[in-house]
């Protein structure tokens, strides 16, 4: 599908590249909870133009996720300021049968004993329209 964000006065976050489009299972949560929702009977040539809520996007952003790393637990020679993106490896938290998950996290703040990072989705509290363009359906690959 061929897929933009906006931001509620209209400004494009991101969207697909022409001939590159959005290929996502549908039901896996790969895509805000109100465009699942949307989606759910689409078929080809389905066009959507979605103004979605915080809770239906990527939800509010919480602060607890919000985090100081010591500079101690970093390389170093890392050498990062705020606004730049650092590449993070997750850990499955104690009794979780999960995987290591690579995600990208923005960093907020930098001082000398520590590098404060935000985990949130970057466009976590945010109203954000959706336009969407299905292109093709094809049956989920194991």
């Amino acid at each position: 599908m061929n897929i933009a964000i906006c931001d509620e006065h209209g400004k494009t976050l991101e969207q697909t590249e022409e001939g590159r489009p959005l290929v996502y299972n549908h039901g896996d949560g790969e895509l805000p909870p109100g465009v699942e929702a949307a989606l759910e009977g689409a078929t080809v040539g389905t066009k959507l133009d979605l103004m979605l809520e915080v809770e239906e996007a990527f939800g509010p952003h919480d602060p607890a996720e919000v985090i100081a790393i010591p500079r101690a637990e970093l390389p170093e020679d890392l050498e990062v300021e705020p606004g730049d993106w650092l590449p993070l490896t997750l850990e499955p938290e104690d009794g979780d049968d999960g995987e290591e998950e690579e995600v990208e996290v923005i960093v907020v703040a930098v001082d000398d004993d520590a590098v404060t990072i935000d985990l949130n989705h970057p466009y976590a509290g945010q109203r954000l329209r959706f336009q969407v363009e299905v292109l093709a359906i094809e049956p989920a690959q194991d």
